[in-house]
């Protein structure tokens, strides 16, 4: 009996030697317990305590690095924590123990931290003020996951295989991008085996199962497992979870600035609807966009540009942000209205000023007060005194910068008098020269509105001038014009009379030559004048006494 108890004792301890079993510390190994941190892999030198080498972490992952209050008291106390992939170097956090947390329970000071997407190594250093750390033995110091603190835990070796790979967010889990998807041989790659009797064993892992590859198309979390064996034949499974995920934010395609021509409008909808945008995986999801600001809606009615903001989201939460501006403009230019055409005597001149009153001005956009008539060119004034056609032009420009222009043609005439005849039937006269009957067929007759050699019959259809005629003030007269033929010209007559005020004032340089000129000399113009009015006069009452008794006469056949 004593025989076979010794032969199976032989037996079992040959038999352990090519076990797969991890009796070493190793840096390249994730713990089997919470705690990260194996007196192993510390050394004091001085008052400083610094770990040995690197040792593996998982990346993107949240940690507490936690310490005894004992640590902290009676000396200042600073923690440095280093990440790095692979060997390299990518960055480190520091605290003290005023940044630190306390934790009353427990009874220590702890720092969180998140190790970077690129991080799979980590050590750190800190200084140990007091005799707490012994050459190889570290307590009531611990790394664990997580964002809190929890009760020491002493340093558990861990198991054969673990992962380098920098895409390690969980444990054993690895992130894949849709437009960049890692291989399952990429990911075995990073995996490592180690034995205690075969050493090195990477090479050795072998696919079992994937259900990832023929899903790499579609987002989702599939398993791969792997499974290594030492020269014992004894295996050892290891399932990774891929995470296949979409990172990308969608693209919005870039519009030119929106002309919003005044006065038309565009809704927030005429506006997504000129909008596109597209997703690596969801395609196109112009459905998707909605508005975040509007700067334009509010001010559509006021020229300027203004933007606004739009985003879409993916089936992935990625989110795209896209600014629109939006320019409203006033392309319309001004109206300019009136006469377009005047006839005036040889002996008598218009100003730019006095046409410029007979012109009116609108805009779409600018108010009236805000807008200027300006000349831009006359070859009148310089002509006004000699018979022919010429003409004055103005413009307008608004606020936005059209412009727009309006031609006046000026026709100097002979033996109108001292009237001004707009193409409206308009006419300015002033208070000292009375029209009569010829005088407006005569008019008609140089504007070319009667025909020079034809007979005409006049009808007074309604006169309020006559009266009035000395009286400065507007006033209205309506003609008929009958000729040969039977064919009537009804003329409606605008009169203005204007005060023409004195053309000078004479002063003479002695008063004792006021009476040396004759009676006659001194009131030639009044009796001229009055002559003149008194025939006119009498000329008016006798012809307006015929028509008005409906006899039909004729007009000079020729003037």
């Amino acid at each position: 009996m004593k025989k076979f108890i010794f032969s199976m004792f032989l037996f079992l301890s040959f038999l352990s030697i090519f076990i797969i079993t991890v009796s070493a510390y190793s840096p390249h190994y994730l713990p089997g317990g919470k705690n990260y941190i194996s007196s192993d892999n510390v050394v004091k030198v001085g008052d400083i305590v610094n770990s040995i080498n690197p040792f593996l972490v998982k990346s993107y992952t949240d940690y507490t690095f936690s310490v005894s209050r004992d640590y902290v008291d009676g000396a200042p106390f600073n923690l440095n924590v280093y990440f790095y992939d692979n060997d390299g170097y990518i960055s480190d956090e520091s605290t003290d123990d005023f940044s630190m947390t306390f934790d009353n329970t427990l009874n220590v000071y702890y720092f969180t931290f998140t190790t970077p997407a690129e991080c799979n190594y980590l050590e750190f250093d800190f200084n140990d003020n007091g005799s707490y750390v012994s050459g190889s033995e570290l307590i009531d110091v611990q790394l664990e996951e997580g964002l809190i603190a929890t009760v020491y835990e002493p340093y558990i070796q861990g198991d054969i295989m673990d992962t380098s790979s920098p895409y390690f967010i969980g444990s054993n889990s690895i992130i894949s991008y849709y437009d960049q998807p890692i291989t399952v041989v990429e990911i075995q790659s990073s995996l490592s085996a180690y034995d205690d009797i075969d050493g090195d064993l990477s090479a050795n892992i072998t696919v079992v199962q994937d259900n990832y590859t023929a899903n790499i198309g579609t987002l989702g979390t599939y398993s791969v497992i792997f499974s290594v064996t030492d020269n014992s034949m004894n295996s050892t499974e290891m399932t990774v979870n891929v995470q296949l995920v979409d990172v990308l934010a969608p693209v919005f395609s870039n519009v030119s600035t929106i002309t919003a021509v005044y006065p038309n409008t565009y809704t927030v909808q005429d506006i997504i609807a000129m909008l596109s945008a597209s997703d690596n995986y969801d395609a196109d999801v112009s459905h998707l966009i909605t508005l975040v600001e509007d700067n334009y809606t509010v001010n559509s009615n006021i020229v300027g540009t203004y933007q606004m903001d739009f985003q879409v989201t993916d089936s992935s939460g990625n989110i795209s942000y896209y600014t629109q501006a939006i320019s409203v403009v006033d392309v319309e230019g001004p109206v300019i209205s009136g006469n377009e055409t005047i006839s005036i005597g040889y002996n008598h001149q218009l100003t730019p000023t006095i046409v410029m009153e007979g012109l009116g001005v609108i805009d779409n956009y600018d108010d009236q007060l805000t807008l200027n008539i300006v000349l831009e060119s006359d070859n009148y004034s310089i002509n006004y005194n000699k018979l022919g056609q010429y003409s004055m032009q103005f413009s307008v420009t608004d606020s936005s910068g059209n412009k727009t222009y309006k031609t006046i043609n000026i026709t100097v005439v002979d033996e109108i008098g001292p009237v001004v005849y707009f193409d409206s039937s308009i006419i300015q006269v002033y208070s000292d020269t009375v029209l009569s009957l010829p005088d407006f067929a005569q008019l008609l007759v140089k504007t070319n509105e009667l025909n020079q050699g034809e007979d005409y019959y006049i009808t007074i259809k309604y006169d309020n001038y006559t009266n009035h005629a000395q009286n400065p003030g507007t006033y209205h007269l309506s003609l008929d014009f009958e000729d040969s033929k039977g064919d009537v010209l009804t003329k409606e007559f605008q009169i203005r009379v204007l005060d023409r005020g004195y053309d000078y004032i004479f002063v003479q340089d002695h008063i004792e030559d006021k009476d040396q000129s004759s009676f006659w000399q001194q009131n030639m113009l009044y009796a001229i004048g009055g002559l003149s009015f008194i025939t006119a006069s009498s000329l008016g009452i006798i012809i307006f006494g015929l028509i008005k008794k409906r006899n039909l006469f004729s007009i000079f056949k020729k003037w």
